[in-house]
């Protein structure tokens, strides 16, 4: 009878709040990047490696997909499916909402789009189809019980608080649902898109979180729309394009060379950051909401017993990007907004495949025992949970991981784990066990040994179906072994061999000791000083032309070595300018004493009359490039510092 109140408690507190959004990470839907584990507000999907989608949690809002909004009767399971529920056949990726507004969405293997749950803001897309029932407690909701198809040829997809995004195969993003601060990115506020719109193309990753998207496009550019307060898009008061609004009714872009996006409420004045920014060379990065806060202490109470939140000081411009980690190859995190105090755990799973959490540890989400197990301790440095880890997410009372293990070449299995408060129904903590030695221990001998507190102190085993592998059967970190001591230059990287030439050569040594960032763009100083240092680094011997070059400068030498060579002219160098293709070959062709080539590059985008059409023709001759396909030599386009030290290599380290 006990054990039956306490449960009944339990879920009236959750219930009762449901009013209240959350906070909560939204994993972005990318391209090529299938989601195969999912952990809503109170629920949780996965995808066995067999294709079939499993969900359990709270059953309220037609979560389950079952055609039922509540599958259990009043008793001490009301609400919740504890064990999980196979909902779905040949399904590939599959993304969950953080919110208590709760819905799902499924891509299935031909591509087709499922979306079922709650569809009271339209996030579902379906024209707003759906049906209305009173919950026990009287609450009018409007829910979709069973998948319904949306669309077919879709690649990705990141469900949000209440508004969706969805990138097709030919890379075009369509959005849909709450639009009330231009979250859908078609020039319009305060509406619901009900069905799917068009938005931009060429995208790679969208993320959908509060009333914000992100988007990254197949070039790495960062577009952001929606709610622009909070420094959202880091520009310090900007009001948006809506006249009087904060909003930002239209993508806008915001930087390059951005591989994906971690979007987050920011309801709470405990944030450090807005998004995580993941860039295609593994930083992770953030700036600040605030420029400040105003000193209150965090444990203050007014006269009614609230929490007293320290006062932001807005800021007037753009705040520095700070750097949260390196070598990173995916990021979650949760946040709950019942908890005044703005609870937030922040989790990183590195490139070698281990799991790094730090923040806040309501309900035992940081799964380590450097807590000591109490709720409210937090660690402000990163502390290593698990290793080999494949993917992770974080709901708001328990955290999960699958965790791929080789026991031989041919041997390879995964496991999903799950640590949190033990009472939480998404562990269904009687299933709960772990290998202690040759012994296996359930909850309850746990709990006869004197266990005071209520979380899983460290990941626990969950007795479901193997959890699916990536498709080649292999954990996917660490992709190849890092060389050159350079943590994002792998064996594999097509410029692997030319950055391991270069350093040799003392052409470059990296823009750290532990990264060479071969995604960052080359600029002109740059390019004409790996090209002097391949030269052998000569003294120049003329007077320094140049009005904005100092003796100071890393590129002095070198840039004074490229006028006397005739690579550059003129009264400004201009150091910051990005190279392009063009400027890259004519750099080059100049620097080899401008030979005649033996014939022409037949490239439309190349004119016969360009500055630099002999300089292509050059290196096509000498194998230095063959262009960009479909006939094209982009001479515009800008190149990164693994193209510059491949054109190098190729150029001159025979």
């Amino acid at each position: 009878m006990k054990k039956k109140v306490v449960a009944r408690i339990l879920a009236l507190l959750l219930l009762s709040a449901s009013c209240i959004p959350a906070s909560a990470f939204n994993e972005p839907g990318t391209v090529g990047k299938p989601v195969v584990l999912s952990a809503g507000a109170e629920t949780v999907a996965y995808i066995d490696r067999h294709d079939n989608l499993w969900i359990w949690g709270r059953t309220q809002y037609g979560m389950m997909g079952v055609g039922k909004t509540s599958d259990y009767e009043d008793t001490e399971d009301t609400f919740y499916q504890k064990k999980p529920l196979k909902i779905m056949e040949n399904v590939r990726s599959v993304s969950l909402s953080a919110s208590w507004s709760p819905y799902a969405a499924a891509i299935k293997t031909d591509g087709s789009l499922w979306m079922w749950g709650m569809n009271d803001q339209s996030q579902l897309g379906n024209g707003g189809k759906s049906i209305t029932y009173l919950s026990p407690y009287g609450t009018e909701c409007t829910v979709q019980p069973t998948p319904v198809k949306i669309m077919d040829d879709v690649a990705a997809v990141s469900c949000g608080t209440g508004h969706t995004g969805a990138i097709k195969t030919d890379g075009s993003l369509w959005m849909w649902g709450n639009n009330f601060s231009g979250q859908i990115g078609n020039g319009e506020y305060r509406t619901e898109q009900k069905t799917p719109v068009k938005v931009m193309d060429d995208v790679a990753s969208v993320s959908c979180c509060g009333n914000r998207t992100a988007a990254v496009k197949t070039n790495g550019e960062l577009w952001m729309w929606g709610d622009a307060s909070d420094n959202a898009f880091n520009l310090g008061l900007y009001e948006g394009n809506t006249p009087g609004e904060s909003y930002q009714t239209v993508p806008y872009k915001i930087m390059d060379h951005v591989d994906s996006v971690y979007f987050r409420d920011t309801n709470s004045a405990y944030l450090k950051g807005n998004p995580y920014i993941l860039k295609t060379d593994g930083t992770l990065i953030t700036w600040p909401i605030n420029a400040g806060m105003t000193k209150v202490d965090p444990h203050s109470v007014d006269e009614n017993g609230n929490w007293i939140l320290p006062e932001p000081i807005r800021p007037t411009s753009p705040m520095p990007v700070e750097i949260v980690a390196e070598d990173v190859a995916f990021v979650n995190s949760t946040s709950n907004s019942l908890v005044s105090r703005g609870i937030e755990t922040l989790a990183i799973i590195k490139r070698d495949g281990s799991l790094w959490m730090s923040g806040g540890n309501q309900n035992g989400l940081l799964g380590s025992s450097k807590v000591f197990w109490k709720e409210y301790t937090s660690l402000n440095e990163p502390v290593k949970i698990l290793d080999n880890v494949t993917a992770f997410s974080c709901g708001h009372t328990a955290a999960f991981a699958i965790t791929s293990h080789e026991t031989a070449p041919d041997n390879i299995y995964a496991t999903l784990e799950g640590w949190g408060n033990f009472t939480s129904p998404l562990l269904y903590w009687d299933e709960l066990i772990q290998i202690v030695g040759s012994e296996k221990k359930t909850w309850m001998d746990v709990l006869n040994q004197k266990r005071t507190d209520r979380y899983v102190v460290f990941p626990w085993s969950l007795l479901v179906d193997p959890p699916k592998l990536p498709a080649n059967g292999k954990p996917p970190v660490p992709v190849a072994p890092a060389v050159g001591g350079f943590s994002d230059v792998k064996e594999t990287d097509y410029f692997a061999d030319a950055v391991l030439w270069a350093v040799e050569k003392n052409i470059t040594s990296g823009t750290s000791k532990a990264t060479f960032s071969p995604d960052a763009t080359c600029s002109k100083a740059q390019i004409l000083t790996f090209l002097w240092r391949a030269n052998g680094s000569p003294d120049p011997m003329a007077e320094n032309p140049f009005t904005d070059v100092k003796t100071t400068d890393y590129f002095y030498k070198a840039a004074l070595w490229a006028a006397e060579k005739g690579l550059v002219s003129g009264s400004t160098f201009d150091a910051n300018t990005d190279c392009t293709r063009a400027m890259t070959m004519a750099y080059m062709w100049k620097a080899a004493g401008s030979p005649t080539p033996a014939g022409t590059a037949n490239f439309t985008d190349v004119p016969a009359n360009a500055d630099y059409t002999q300089a292509v023709a050059w290196a096509v001759e000498n194998n230095i490039t063959s262009g960009t396909g479909g006939g094209n030599f982009s001479p515009a386009a800008t190149c990164t510092r693994g193209q510059i030290v491949t054109f190098l290599h190729r150029a001159m380290g025979k």
